[in-house]
């Protein structure tokens, strides 16, 4: 041992023993003022290297542990988060091709931006589903419209063609006919009118008219 050695040193060894090499460190031991020897603890240098070796081994384990449940984890959030967006656009899909029979919202919370964006685009199609509803009821009703006045002149038609109708009642079947015809003209005007106003065409005329002859037109 080195007997000049300062209280707070901590010389460091490296030296055989029974046919192994051992890594140490040491400790001056005083007795008053005076050095009167040296503590040493070591260890055989395999052992160390071997130690090293293990914890290699061991945090290669836990990095290859986190990539694969990092690599799990990011593929279920990448699902979470396109699965929704794979929904919106099949029925997207639906609606482009006229099928309004869809429903993106399920279950899903409404908390989050793709719950929101679900209710937005199921509010749209109940929406369009509301519209071509109306317009349904709407060509149903016309249809009715146009067929009551085209049956009345077809009968009247008929009639005079088969002589049913006699020449005292002649004229009085023509007028019926003419105030069908002019029953069609007002319907084909209103929907071009109907017609002019989607397409936003439509101009509004002020002029003063009888009260009485409007709604005799009614």
């Amino acid at each position: 041992p080195n007997y000049n050695l300062p209280k707070e040193a901590r010389p460091e060894y490296e030296f055989p023993y029974q046919g192994k090499t051992y890594i140490g460190v040491g400790a001056p031991i005083f007795n008053g003022p005076q050095n009167v020897g040296e503590i040493v603890l070591a260890r055989p240098l395999a052992d160390v290297n071997n130690a090293w070796k293990n914890i290699i081994g061991l945090v290669g384990v836990g990095l290859a542990v986190g990539l694969a449940v990092a690599l799990i984890l990011a593929t279920y959030v990448a699902r979470r988060i396109t699965q929704p967006l794979r929904v919106i656009g099949s029925a997207a899909d639906k609606v482009a091709r006229g099928d309004l029979d869809v429903n993106v919202i399920g279950k899903r919370s409404s908390d989050d931006e793709l719950g929101q964006l679900a209710i937005r685009f199921q509010g749209m199609v109940d929406r369009l589903r509301e519209v071509d509803e109306l317009e349904r009821n709407f060509l149903m009703r016309v249809t009715h419209e146009l067929r009551t006045p085209l049956t009345a002149i077809s009968g009247h038609v008929q009639a005079v063609t088969e002589g049913v109708v006699g020449p005292d009642e002649l004229d009085e079947s023509l007028e019926a006919v003419n105030e069908e015809v002019r029953r069609l003209d007002r319907l084909v005007g209103d929907l071009l009118d109907l017609t002019r106003l989607e397409a936003h065409q439509f101009r509004v005329v002020r002029e003063e008219v009888g009260l009485e002859a409007l709604l005799e037109q009614a």
